[in-house]
């Protein structure tokens, strides 16, 4: 006996995960609890909206947009799933870092009719990667002078070719 609709909508809402459904038209037709918190804007001011336009603003690191790459738009055309981290725009208005997998959606003559998102945050792992880096530069460059020290050199040494 198949469950009704309501329970598999109460799975998706207890995952971590943010989960979002898009059509042909990129026109969100899911949003999970998880995608409310992550992004801080609730099921009724996306529902039916397209994505990328002014909701989930897709950046870089740097800010820089990434729709011109759109993700969600190329799962669609191409069928093939994509992997990403990039940072959207929370509604308060700070910037979130997420990693993303992006599946398409068949029906069953096989033919894409939407897509699925699912994210979650990224901060922990962001700030675990700038705090390695900034150990690293703490071990090969003197902070006096912003010169490389020892350790470097050494570093650069060993890895040159031999002749």
């Amino acid at each position: 006996m198949p469950f009704p609709e309501e329970y598999y909508k109460n799975l998706l809402d207890k995952l971590f995960d943010g989960i979002l459904c898009v059509d042909q038209d990129k026109a969100i037709t899911f949003w999970n609890k998880s995608a409310e918190r992550i992004t801080g804007y609730p099921l009724n001011d996306v529902a039916g909206r397209v994505l990328c336009n002014e909701i989930l603003v897709h950046t870089d690191r740097e800010g820089n947009p990434c729709c011109k790459e759109c993700l969600i738009g190329q799962c669609l055309e191409d069928g093939q799933t994509k992997e990403v981290e990039f940072y959207i725009n929370h509604r308060a208005g700070h910037r979130v870092p997420v990693a993303c997998r992006i599946e398409p959606i068949h029906d069953a003559r096989g033919q894409v009719t939407g897509a699925v998102q699912i994210f979650h945050d990224n901060t922990s792992r962001v700030a675990a990667r700038n705090v390695i880096e900034k150990l690293r530069k703490l071990a090969l460059i003197d902070p006096l002078t912003g010169l490389a020290n020892r350790r470097y050199l050494e570093k650069f040494w060993k890895a040159r070719p031999r002749r």
